[in-house]
Protein backbone atom coordinates (compact mmCIF):
# COMPACT_ATOMS: atom_id res chain seq x y z
CA UNK A 1 0.00 0.00 0.00
CA UNK A 2 1.31 3.45 -0.90
CA UNK A 3 1.86 5.85 1.93
CA UNK A 4 -0.29 8.93 1.18
CA UNK A 5 1.94 11.18 3.24
CA UNK A 6 4.98 10.13 1.20
CA UNK A 7 3.15 10.76 -2.08
CA UNK A 8 1.99 14.20 -0.89
CA UNK A 9 5.54 15.07 0.21
CA UNK A 10 6.86 14.00 -3.20
CA UNK A 11 4.32 16.16 -5.05
CA UNK A 12 5.11 19.20 -2.88
CA UNK A 13 8.85 18.69 -3.39
CA UNK A 14 8.39 18.34 -7.13
CA UNK A 15 6.35 21.55 -7.29
CA UNK A 16 9.08 23.39 -5.38
CA UNK A 17 11.62 22.48 -8.05
CA UNK A 18 9.93 24.81 -10.53
CA UNK A 19 11.52 28.15 -11.34
CA UNK A 20 10.12 31.37 -9.88
CA UNK A 21 11.13 33.26 -13.01
CA UNK A 22 8.18 34.46 -15.08
CA UNK A 23 7.66 32.49 -18.23
CA UNK A 24 8.24 34.44 -21.42
CA UNK A 25 5.62 33.54 -24.00
CA UNK A 26 7.07 32.20 -27.20
CA UNK A 27 5.65 33.86 -30.29
CA UNK A 28 4.58 31.56 -33.08
CA UNK A 29 6.82 31.66 -36.14
CA UNK A 30 5.77 34.26 -38.72
CA UNK A 31 3.56 32.96 -41.49
CA UNK A 32 4.97 33.10 -44.94
CA UNK A 33 3.03 34.96 -47.58
CA UNK A 34 2.12 32.95 -50.65
CA UNK A 35 3.64 34.52 -53.74
CA UNK A 36 2.46 33.54 -57.21
CA UNK A 37 3.76 34.97 -60.48
CA UNK A 38 1.44 35.05 -63.48
CA UNK A 39 2.02 35.70 -67.17
CA UNK A 40 -1.00 37.76 -68.27
CA UNK A 41 -2.12 38.50 -71.82
CA UNK A 42 -1.87 42.19 -72.80
CA UNK A 43 -0.08 43.06 -69.53
CA UNK A 44 2.96 40.87 -69.03
CA UNK A 45 4.20 39.35 -65.78
CA UNK A 46 2.43 40.21 -62.52
CA UNK A 47 3.15 39.03 -59.00
CA UNK A 48 0.38 38.22 -56.53
CA UNK A 49 1.36 38.31 -52.85
CA UNK A 50 -1.42 36.72 -50.84
CA UNK A 51 -1.79 37.84 -47.21
CA UNK A 52 0.01 35.56 -44.77
CA UNK A 53 -2.17 36.39 -41.77
CA UNK A 54 -5.63 35.62 -43.02
CA UNK A 55 -5.48 35.17 -46.80
CA UNK A 56 -8.17 37.87 -47.11
CA UNK A 57 -6.18 40.20 -49.34
CA UNK A 58 -3.70 40.13 -52.20
CA UNK A 59 -1.21 42.72 -53.42
CA UNK A 60 -0.80 42.54 -57.19
CA UNK A 61 2.50 43.92 -58.46
CA UNK A 62 2.22 45.20 -62.03
CA UNK A 63 4.97 45.41 -64.68
CA UNK A 64 5.01 49.23 -64.48
CA UNK A 65 5.95 49.08 -60.78
CA UNK A 66 2.50 50.01 -59.51
CA UNK A 67 0.53 47.70 -57.23
CA UNK A 68 -3.11 46.97 -56.49
CA UNK A 69 -4.35 45.83 -53.10
CA UNK A 70 -7.47 43.73 -53.48
CA UNK A 71 -9.63 42.14 -50.78
CA UNK A 72 -11.32 38.76 -50.77
CA UNK A 73 -14.96 38.78 -51.87
CA UNK A 74 -17.45 35.88 -51.96
CA UNK A 75 -17.00 33.47 -54.85
CA UNK A 76 -18.75 30.29 -55.90
CA UNK A 77 -15.51 28.80 -57.20
CA UNK A 78 -11.85 29.76 -56.86
CA UNK A 79 -10.63 32.91 -55.13
CA UNK A 80 -12.02 36.33 -56.05
CA UNK A 81 -10.37 39.57 -54.92
CA UNK A 82 -11.57 43.08 -55.79
CA UNK A 83 -11.33 46.75 -54.87
CA UNK A 84 -13.68 49.75 -55.02
CA UNK A 85 -12.20 50.84 -58.38
CA UNK A 86 -13.59 47.67 -60.02
CA UNK A 87 -10.21 45.95 -60.33
CA UNK A 88 -10.42 42.18 -59.85
CA UNK A 89 -8.30 39.06 -59.64
CA UNK A 90 -9.98 35.67 -59.98
CA UNK A 91 -7.77 32.64 -59.47
CA UNK A 92 -8.31 28.91 -59.54
CA UNK A 93 -5.47 26.44 -59.72
CA UNK A 94 -2.77 27.72 -62.05
CA UNK A 95 -5.14 30.00 -64.00
CA UNK A 96 -6.25 33.55 -63.18
CA UNK A 97 -8.12 36.47 -64.68
CA UNK A 98 -7.09 40.04 -63.96
CA UNK A 99 -9.42 42.93 -64.75
CA UNK A 100 -8.20 46.52 -64.54
CA UNK A 101 -9.90 49.63 -65.90
CA UNK A 102 -12.52 47.45 -67.59
CA UNK A 103 -9.91 45.42 -69.53
CA UNK A 104 -9.59 41.71 -68.85
CA UNK A 105 -6.43 39.65 -69.16
CA UNK A 106 -6.20 35.89 -68.88
CA UNK A 107 -3.24 34.75 -66.81
CA UNK A 108 -1.32 31.52 -66.34
CA UNK A 109 0.99 30.77 -63.44
CA UNK A 110 4.58 31.31 -64.54
CA UNK A 111 7.03 28.44 -64.11
CA UNK A 112 8.90 28.57 -60.82
CA UNK A 113 12.65 28.84 -61.03
CA UNK A 114 14.64 26.82 -58.52
CA UNK A 115 18.16 27.95 -57.58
Amino acid sequence: MINRTAVLAFVVALAACGSDEPKTPVAPPPSLAQITTYDCSNIGRVTAVFSAEDNKSVKVGLPDGKALTLVLVPSASGAHYADSADNELWSKGSEAMLRMAGKTSSCTEAPRLHP
